[in-house]
C-alpha cells in the first residue's frame, strides 16, 4: 500500500494516510520514516506502507500517519 500526503502541519510535520481505495491505516500515529530496500516507508505496522516518492520523504523524518476520515483540525490539538 502506498501512503498520500495529506497535510503540513505548523511546525513542518507531514500528515499522510493510505491512498483512496485501499483500507485505511490500522496503526495511525506519529512514525519515522524509515527504509527497507529501494522504498522509504512507515513503520507502524507489519504492512510497511510505502510513501509516495513525489512527496520527498527524507529518512528519519518525523510523520504522522491518520485514519483517512480524520480531520486536521484535530491532529493540531495534541
Amino acid at each position: 500500500m502506498y501512503l498520500d500526503l495529506r497535510a503540513e502541519l505548523d511546525q513542518g510535520t507531514r500528515v499522510f494516510a493510505v491512498e483512496v481505495g485501499y483500507k485505511d491505516c490500522k496503526a495511525p500515529g506519529h512514525y519515522l520514516v524509515r527504509r527497507f530496500g529501494d522504498k522509504l516507508i512507515c513503520p507502524g505496522c507489519k504492512f510497511m506502507c510505502a510513501l509516495q516518492a513525489m512527496h520527498k520523504p527524507q529518512e528519519g523524518e518525523a510523520i504522522i500517519v491518520t485514519k483517512r476520515f480524520s480531520t486536521i483540525k484535530t491532529m493540531r490539538t495534541r
